[in-house]
């Protein structure tokens, strides 16, 4: 009897593929930021592990990227967003807060900082 535990190919390949990422956040931290869109290509299904690291490297790249260009509204946002996504509804609202101090009026960002704050009042 073989009590080795057996890996899957697609546990492996996900494996694999985070080192793979790894560059991406060190890109971040560089001063080298491209000015246009960004695609992060994730060849693994939806709601695995690797599509879940890279949503999590993406935002944190967006609000990198955002504050570094000196959009601190949007950078704050991001930060609101992520921690919405991630169900930490009061520190959601804190920043969504923030973002809506130094979003302009009428704005599509403003509009996402308030449904955040309106979603954190929601019990």
């Amino acid at each position: 009897m073989n009590n080795t535990p057996q890996v899957s190919r697609r546990h492996a390949l996900q494996a694999l593929s985070l080192p793979l990422l790894s560059p991406l956040a060190a890109w971040s931290q560089n001063s080298g930021l491209p000015l246009e869109q960004v695609k992060i290509i994730n060849g693994f299904p939806a709601g695995g592990t690797a599509d879940a690291t890279s949503r999590r490297i993406g935002d944190k790249l967006a609000g990198t990227a955002y504050a570094r260009n000196g959009q601190q509204g949007q950078a704050v946002l991001a930060i609101a967003e992520r921690y919405a996504l991630q169900g930490n509804m009061q520190n959601a609202a804190i920043q969504a807060k923030r973002a809506e101090d130094l979003l302009p009026r009428g704005s599509a960002a403003r509009q996402r900082a308030q449904d955040i704050l309106d979603a954190a009042k929601t019990p």
